[in-house]
């Protein structure tokens, strides 16, 4: 009879040989907390064998993807370290079968998770807070960078910009949108709407930050006539 979530071989009452089975346990025991496997995702989603899963204790997924891809565990309770090497600058989403939490694998990070069978949750290797903030006194003025940060570790920022928030000391006449930009490309919009004195934030698409880039807010080109004192976090996480 095999353990409940490695299936390590027990050794039975009146087995013959039991250092064979033992020596067995021990092996799966090692490999299943320090071995590592490659696996190629070849631009598809990919679901791990319970032996890929359960006798190594890293995962490395390579290949290039074009898209976001699944990787789906077997449904045991089960800690493992995974690690998203593909080329093509695209997430990787583990999970189990079906629609429980998951956890998402930014490229390059190598993240630990735990799980339940149901859910899967992120419990080390990235997603701890990473949050750039700001705040403009006054009016900015037309096409005023009222914000340039250099990016010092990478961060990740969900679409659009989910956990931000700004807010204003004075409220908008009319809509004001503040472009976002990484090395000054835009990126996002943090948009005030007439009367409003906090922000929604827009952005298509999941973004990671590098050393070395930086962000910017630049304030429209044509000023709003009230809106002042803006102070803002964009609400980001650490990636390793």
């Amino acid at each position: 009879m095999p353990s409940p979530n490695l299936a390590v071989t027990h050794v039975a009452a009146a087995q013959n040989q039991k250092e064979v089975t033992i020596n067995d346990a021990i092996d799966a025991l090692d490999n299943a907390m320090n071995q590592a496997l490659s696996l190629a995702m070849a631009d598809a989603n990919l679901t791990l064998t319970g032996t890929q899963a359960n006798r190594n204790g890293l995962i490395i997924l390579t290949g290039t993807l074009t898209a976001s891809r699944t990787l789906t565990l077997p449904a045991n309770h089960r800690r493992l370290a995974i690690r998203n090497a593909t080329n093509g600058g695209q997430d990787v989403r583990a999970k189990y079968a079906g629609s429980g939490a998951e956890v998402v694998i930014a490229p390059s990070a190598t993240v630990l998770v735990q799980g339940n069978g149901s859910d899967l949750y992120g419990i080390g290797g990235g997603g701890l807070p990473a949050d750039i903030s700001g705040y403009k006194a006054g009016q900015p003025a037309a096409d005023e960078v009222i914000a340039r940060v250099p990016v010092v570790r990478r961060i990740r920022l969900k679409i659009d910009l989910a956990g931000s928030h700004a807010s204003a000391e004075t409220a908008a006449t009319a809509s004001a949108d503040f472009d976002i930009r990484v090395d000054g490309v835009s990126s996002a919009t943090m948009r005030f709407a007439a009367a409003a004195t906090s922000a929604t934030f827009i952005a298509a698409s999941e973004a990671v930050l590098e050393p070395g880039q930086v962000l910017s807010v630049v304030a429209p080109s044509t000023p709003d006539a009230t809106l002042a004192g803006i102070g803002f976090t964009l609400a980001g996480s650490l990636v390793l």
